[in-house]
C-alpha cells in the first residue's frame, strides 16, 4: 500500500510539469493576440498578472471575439481587455472557441 502511494505521488509530480501557462505556446492566433496585448502594456508601468479568457465564434476563416473575461490585477486587466474588444475579427489556422492567456509583468 505504501509503494502505491509513493508511485502515485511520483506520477502526480511528473505530470504537473507538463502544464502550460497559456495557449500562446501552441496556438498561433493566441500568440498574435498576446503580442498585441504586450505591445499595448509596454507604455504602462502596471505590475502584476492578468489571466484573460477569450471566447470566440467562427465564420468562414475568421474568428470573432464574443466575450473577454479576466482575473488578476484590475488596472493591468483593464488595459488588456481594452486591447481585445468584443467584435474584433482575426484570421486563424486552427479552430479554437476559447483562448486562455496569462500576462505577467
Amino acid at each position: 500500500m505504501k509503494i502505491l502511494s509513493i508511485i502515485g505521488v511520483i506520477l502526480l509530480t511528473l505530470t504537473s510539469f507538463g502544464a502550460r501557462s497559456d495557449d500562446a505556446e501552441t496556438i498561433p492566433l493566441a500568440k498574435k493576440i498576446k503580442t498585441q496585448i504586450e505591445l499595448s502594456l509596454k507604455e504602462s508601468r502596471e505590475e502584476g498578472y492578468c489571466d484573460l479568457f477569450i471566447e470566440m465564434t467562427h465564420k468562414g476563416s475568421t474568428a470573432i471575439v464574443k466575450r473577454v473575461s479576466s482575473t488578476g490585477d484590475y488596472k493591468l486587466c483593464k488595459t488588456a481587455k481594452q486591447t481585445v474588444r468584443k467584435g474584433q475579427r482575426y484570421r486563424y489556422q486552427t479552430v479554437e472557441k476559447y483562448i486562455r492567456l496569462h500576462i505577467d509583468r
